[in-house]
Parts: C-alpha cells; structure tokens; sequence
C-alpha cells in the first residue's frame, strides 16, 4: 500500500515562537526525504512554502547577495542558514 505524502504547510514568519518555525523546518525535511527531492527542488519547494514576512525575509536576502556580488541560493541547505539566522535564537 502506497503511503501519502501529504503537502507541507507554508510559513509566514509571523509571531516570535521560534518553535513554529523549527516545526516547519522538520516537515518540509520530513516531506523532502519521503519524496526523495534534490537540494534543488527542495530549495524551490520551500521558497514556494514562504509567505508574508517570511518571503519578504527571503527576498532581501536574495537582494543583498546580489549587491554583493554572490550567486544567487538554489539550494535548500544554504537556504536554511538565513532563515535559520532570522527565525531561530537557539
């Protein structure tokens, strides 16, 4: 019997639980590796996941590498550590 996969929830980085967002962090990993995703489709996955606060986060990071001079981040490991950075204290 085929197991489903079930779709993971967006995040809006809204609130200051940090908790919200680690639990966010394990689903879409969770999601990742039951559907056997590449960084790069984990990397597109997860910025379609983000909303809101969330996005504009990720946008700016975008934008400031891009001053910089820095390749653009496609993958979901080097993704991970700005939002890391700004969603998670601990």
């Amino acid at each position: 019997m085929k197991k489903t996969i079930k779709e993971p929830p967006c995040f809006d980085g809204t609130g200051l639980d940090p908790i919200i967002y680690l639990r966010w962090v394990q689903i879409l990993e969770d999601y990742f590796e039951a559907k056997d995703s590449s960084y790069e489709e984990s990397f597109f996955i997860a910025t379609q996941k983000l909303q809101g606060y969330a996005n504009c986060c990720f946008k700016c990071v975008m934008w400031e590498r891009a001053l910089l001079g820095k390749p653009k981040i496609k993958h979901w490991s080097k993704l991970k550590s700005p939002m890391d950075a700004r969603f998670n204290p601990y």
